[in-house]
């Protein structure tokens, strides 16, 4: 089964606004910054483009995410079967190969995928046993280089974010201190612009978004799962609750499944002799 290949609409769109943003920015603040404060833009602002390459790249057969004939043994190797979420002898009706622990079949790429994740459409790729780590770094390097963005954007707006001393601690909350803050605030986005103060805020209120989902990343590897673990676990948690699921001896179950991996072990053994 051949590998389809999506448009890559948000992935341009990721990669453009990025881009756009970078440009705009460094276009106005670069005459303004010092060498100290340019110095690290040298290194972050490529690590996104990076990492979102190595995510989309489909690095050789015996390396990659994607399971085929010739790698299908080695990927049957990789994780033993759980017996509950992953069963031994599941034959993938698509491509036609018994699937290894940990795998799912991807409609989208129409492959299946070792140890899938899930299918990203920012790097227009699934994510699974050779791009994984690739898309945490993404998403650091993503949100480390928006927090830097804003924070070169407030470095080159302070002066204009300065207050009065106030009278008595009783004026911090009265009419008068409120539009004085707003004259502040409408006099540093003038003076900013869309370049310094536009891209600045927008770089500091999406920053969240990329660094969210690394740690709910980092939460799913601490519990060893990827997220389509996460996702069936779910559906058992909602099967139980509905009393559709019921907890059975181990032993039956480990034996019903032994049949099905001996299916699975002669049919390797004579597709061998047959070659």
């Amino acid at each position: 089964m051949e590998h389809i290949t999506n448009p890559p609409h948000p992935q341009l769109f990721y990669l453009g606004l990025l881009t756009a943003c970078t440009t705009l920015f460094l276009h106005e603040a670069y005459p303004r910054l010092s060498t100290r404060q340019l110095a690290p833009l040298l290194v972050l602002v490529p690590l996104p483009y990076l990492f979102a390459y190595l995510c989309a790249y489909h690095p050789p057969t015996a390396y990659g995410s994607y399971i085929t004939p010739s790698n299908h043994s080695a990927r049957m190797r990789d994780y033993p079967y759980d017996h509950i979420l992953f069963r031994p002898g599941q034959l993938c009706r698509t491509c036609g190969l018994v699937k290894p622990a940990r795998s799912k079949h991807c409609s989208i790429c129409n492959v299946c995928v070792a140890k899938c994740d899930h299918h990203c459409i920012w790097v227009n790729n699934c994510l699974g046993r050779s791009n994984y780590k690739h898309f945490l770094l993404m998403l650091l390097s993503t949100g480390v280089v928006e927090y830097y963005g804003a924070y070169l954007a407030f470095v080159l707006l302070r002066p204009y974010l300065r207050l009065s001393a106030s009278a008595s601690p009783a004026s911090v909350f009265s009419r008068d201190t409120a539009s004085r803050i707003l004259a502040m605030l409408v006099s540093a986005t003038e003076a900013g612009g869309l370049s310094i103060a536009g891209v600045g805020l927008l770089a500091f209120y999406t920053a969240p978004l990329p660094l969210g989902l690394l740690a709910y990343h980092v939460y799913l590897i601490w519990a060893g799962m990827t997220t389509n673990e996460s996702a069936k676990w779910a559906d058992w948690r909602e099967d139980m609750h509905d009393g559709v699921v019921f907890k059975a001896r181990r032993s039956v179950a480990l034996a019903a499944d032994e049949d099905g991996a001996r299916v699975w072990a002669r049919g390797t053994a004579y597709e061998g002799r047959r070659s």
